[in-house]
């Protein structure tokens, strides 16, 4: 039986595999009206950037590289190109995330248009370049810099060379820079590769602190390009520091009209606030603002490229997918779950039990300390109750007694004959024991006078506000006055000062 079923999934096996094939050449003849669609917006596109204009048809652009990336290896040049374009346009929108990751795939598309891949690394490490990673930016300009070579582009391979010796004058390397910039001079006659080579040596030399040869090739960049925003940053900062004010502002103005770069904007506005002395208070307090927007930008803006930077790094080593590596990957997979599929299955029930006599053990084993865990509380409890129970009838007897001294006092004819009230310690000691502990307690208080405790031992035993009066003596008013403070001072009234005192006297909490 197992035999005849392990023949008969071998056979649906082929009959899936066979029906996948079919279905992928249907679909190719299917796409074609589609993919000639795509083509035609790419012609669009060659149209537009010829005439120094980017597309910006979103939809359709991102629908011809899905449509052409179903197929990216029979399509690979015009593949590459909507990715190139896509691109582009998602940087201009300032989704780098999004931008890195198609420019990533048109990288890894096998091509023969050199100059478009080009283009897509000079963009990627233009993006790096933003994003203060050099080291991965100067990498990139490398690519772009071969693959110009490759498509016989002499004018863009200098450019993409002067990128690359950028990057080194940001990491400083000042020999390896002005060799590279050598180089480039000795070979290259295009005006605008070498008024870029001046711009690259003017930042070279800022990053060394030489800002009058900063200032020098700045200036011969600007002769060129005169609104060219990094020339006019260089010579912003080299006559700050220089400390030429009024040429720093100068300078400081014009970058932020013209410069697209919150960094520069940024810098800007901080030799702005630091060296313009004609600011009105208003104009400082703009700037100061302007300054702070720019700040949040750029600090968003690398907060964005990081993300772009480092899904770079994931995926630069990446290599192309292929589709008959997935078809082979799958049928293996396919075939190893059918032959670990009985394996599976067998163990699976002797996992289930083993872990449901686990379940049960445990289970029995929580029940059992919590049946224990109960026991110990119930008898704590308990030891605890007999123990309350015990306090509170000696509190109860201490109780009695007091109160059946103070009957007996309150029945004595003659208390002044008995009680030594110069010494009210002897007082008590006469009266009883109790009455030691409320002296001794009350002479603790803060506040609490002799007269005090006489009064407190008066009305303990029970005498009314006129009987202390004639006992002390003194006029009833000043029984009730002297009462209340007293009352007061302990943190009760005067009706529930008894009471409080008959507490006091048994020892029991108050």
């Amino acid at each position: 039986m197992r035999r005849k079923i392990r023949r008969l999934s071998y056979i649906v096996l082929l009959l899936v595999l066979e029906a996948v094939a079919c279905m992928s050449c249907v679909a190719v003849h299917d796409d074609e009206p589609q993919v000639a669609e795509a083509c035609s917006v790419l012609r669009t596109a060659d149209s537009l950037r010829a005439l120094g204009v980017l597309i910006d048809d979103s939809t359709a652009l991102a629908h011809a590289v899905t449509l052409l990336g179903k197929h990216p290896r029979r399509h690979a040049d015009d593949y590459m190109r909507a990715c190139y374009y896509y691109g582009c346009l998602l940087r201009s929108r300032n989704n780098y995330t999004a931008a890195m990751q198609t420019f990533i795939h048109a990288a890894h598309t096998e091509t023969t248009r050199h100059d478009i891949k080009g283009r897509v690394y000079s963009n990627m490490g233009s993006l790096c370049q933003i994003a203060e990673d050099f080291e991965m930016s100067h990498k990139m300009y490398s690519l772009s810099a071969e693959q110009f070579l490759a498509a016989k582009d002499t004018t863009a391979y200098y450019y993409a060379r002067n990128s690359m010796a950028f990057e080194l004058a940001e990491q400083k390397k000042k020999s390896e820079t002005l060799a590279l910039l050598g180089s480039i001079e000795t070979d290259c006659t295009d005006a605008d590769v070498l008024c870029l080579v001046a711009m690259t040596k003017a930042v070279l030399y800022r990053n060394f602190e030489q800002y009058d040869s900063a200032v020098y090739y700045a200036g011969r960049e600007l002769l060129f390009r005169p609104d060219e925003h990094m020339g006019l940053m260089v010579k912003a900062q080299s006559f700050s520091l220089l400390g030429m004010k009024d040429s720093a502002v100068f300078y400081a103005r014009k970058v932020t009209e013209h410069s697209p770069s919150w960094s520069e904007q940024t810098n800007a506005y901080y030799i702005l606030s630091n060296d313009d002395e004609t600011l009105s208070k208003e104009d400082a307090l703009k700037i100061a603002s302007d300054r702070a927007d720019a700040q949040k930008m750029l600090e968003t803006q690398r907060s964005r490229l990081a993300q772009a930077v480092l899904l770079l790094r994931q995926d630069m080593d990446r290599r192309p997918d292929y589709r008959w590596l997935y078809t082979a990957i799958i049928i293996i997979l396919l075939l190893t779950v059918w032959l670990a599929g009985h394996v599976i299955t067998r163990k699976k029930h002797a996992a289930e039990k083993r872990k449901r006599q686990e379940e049960i053990a445990r289970h029995n084993l929580y029940m059992q300390q919590t049946e224990e865990a109960i026991e110990q509380n119930r008898m704590q409890i308990e030891e605890t109750r007999q123990a309350i129970e015990a306090q509170n009838k000696q509190a109860e007897t201490v109780l009695a007694e007091t109160e059946n001294t103070c009957s007996i006092m309150r029945q004595c004819q003659d208390i002044k004959t008995q009680l030594c009230w110069n010494d009210y310690g002897q007082m008590c000691r006469v009266i009883n024991k109790q009455f030691c502990l409320l002296a001794d307690r009350l002479g603790k208080t803060d506040g609490i006078h002799e007269t005090d405790i006489r009064l407190c031992v008066l009305v303990l035993i029970g005498y009314s506000h006129e009987a202390i009066a004639d006992i002390m003596p003194c006029s009833p008013n000043s029984v009730k006055t002297l009462k209340r403070r007293t009352a007061h001072k302990l943190g009760t009234n005067s009706r529930d000062l008894r009471m409080f005192l008959l507490k006091m006297a048994a020892n029991m909490p108050v």
